[in-house]
């Protein structure tokens, strides 16, 4: 039988039809109801389907198609009763970042730094306004200011650099707490973290990262501290040994261990993509995953390495290649799972309008950090790398300079506001008369 296109006209009302254009009405009203089109007027979709089932001149497939759409009837009231059964989507507020090192993980923090302190949200701070807690070391909850809490509580979101250490990790924040972080190509981390911290540890022997991979281990050996900043950087952060045994037991124990600790890895070469995921994950809004790139380096800084290098890079750091390769198809397969790529798509182009319009909205331009004089936007210079700050348009309503102004404020300086924030400043006033064994941090 010939098979005929037919295109529904976006009107509910079901024409009266015999003969072969019962075939058509069938299709359409199928694929009408598959689809949660006719949500109010399933009625109609029962006449349709009613009169093709007792017509005589229905041929076999006008009868199979008749029927088929009496089925999704049932499918569709089924459905229907789910959604009024089904609890609603509840965005989660406990969370815990792994903020890795040179993988675009401050602008994530910058993201959960706007999202929680709109909402008062309380967060493990790193003791006396440091942006770490006490890293290198093993996290340990001691090193959160004012731990534990008063009356017994947990803290919400915990974000700020750390080794991760998973039972004193669960002492600060709750049960049901969602873990996550976020991975980066180890060859152009390393690239990233040579420039960042080549005045320190073994990377301070050496004047380019090339003269560096000839003789990686000379220079690893050569100073005792900072060596974790020079191999298997991600490896260290997630609380595991930067060298050692690379057997494939020990890397798919490491992966197995990473994968059971944490509900979702991003990758930084797909940061979009991944605020999509997070964002979906989360049951969050677009508005709480938009954000302007942070601690972001000037091109004049940036260096293109050869192939060789790259392979050196690689193999230097295989530990953590194998760690990304892994979590990257994780990755993928999560967003086929829960997304799918036609809608990732359509959240991506929703995403990046959103990202223009607050650009446009906020931002006067990119600069050197020299021509910033509001101290409290001025990016922190580290090593030899040269990190680019914002510079807001002026005449901003209050509330919008307020906003713009948080998403463009650096680690360090939003770090203070949100300590001064949680732990307000005891007045002279206040303070108790006698300090009896005193301690400073």
């Amino acid at each position: 039988m010939a098979r005929r296109n037919s295109r529904a006209n976006g009107n509910n009302n079901i024409p009266e039809n015999t003969g072969q254009d019962k075939i058509t009405v069938a299709r359409v009203v199928n694929n009408k109801v598959r689809n949660g089109l006719e949500s109010s007027s399933f009625e109609h979709v029962y006449h349709a389907s009613n009169s093709m089932c007792r017509t005589t001149e229905a041929d076999d497939e006008c009868f199979y198609l008749g029927c088929s759409v009496t089925s999704s009837i049932y499918f569709f009231l089924n459905y229907q009763m789910e959604l009024k059964t089904t609890p609603q989507c509840k965005p989660r507020t406990h969370l815990m970042f792994l903020k890795t090192h040179k993988t675009a993980s401050s602008t994530i923090l910058n993201i959960l730094y706007r999202f929680g302190d709109s909402r008062n949200l309380t967060f493990a701070l790193p003791k006396g306004k440091h942006n770490t807690f006490s890293y290198p070391d093993n996290f340990s909850s001691s090193f959160v200011e004012d731990f534990p809490p008063k009356l017994g509580l947990k803290y919400h979101i915990v974000c700020n650099h750390m080794r991760f250490n998973l039972p004193e990790v669960k002492k600060v924040i709750p049960e049901d707490s969602f873990y996550f972080s976020i991975l980066r190509n180890p060859v152009n981390m390393m690239e990233s973290a040579f420039t960042y911290f080549q005045d320190a540890g073994p990377f301070s022997k050496a004047n380019s990262i090339e003269k560096f991979l000839k003789k990686p281990w000379e220079y690893f050996m050569s100073v005792a501290s900072n060596r974790y900043y020079t191999k298997n950087f991600l490896a260290f952060d997630f609380g595991f040994l930067e060298f050692g045994n690379y057997s494939e037991e020990v890397v798919n124990y490491t992966i197995s261990r990473i994968e059971s600790m944490f509900d979702l890895i991003l990758i930084s070469e797909y940061f979009d993509e991944s605020m999509i995921l997070l964002k979906n994950t989360l049951c969050w809004e677009y508005e709480d995953v938009l954000s302007f790139k942070q601690n972001s380096r000037s091109n004049k800084t940036k260096h293109s390495l050869s192939e060789q290098v790259k392979l050196n890079a690689t193999k230097w750091n295989w530990l953590d290649w194998e760690i990304y390769v892994y979590f990257n198809k994780t990755f993928w397969e999560k967003i086929d799972t829960n997304i799918g790529r036609q809608k990732m798509q359509k959240e991506l182009k929703e995403l990046k309008r959103k990202q223009k319009d607050l650009m446009e909205t906020c931002i006067l331009g990119i600069s050197d950090p020299d021509k910033i004089h509001d101290l409290s936007l001025k990016p922190y210079q580290p090593g030899k790398a040269r990190i680019l700050g914002y510079a807001l348009k002026p005449n901003l309503t209050v509330e919008m300079n307020q906003k713009c102004k948080r998403l463009v404020m650096p680690e360090l300086q939003y770090t203070v506001i949100l300590y001064n924030k949680q732990f307000p400043p005891v007045r002279a006033k206040d303070k108790p008369v006698k300090l009896v064994n005193s301690k400073q941090n």
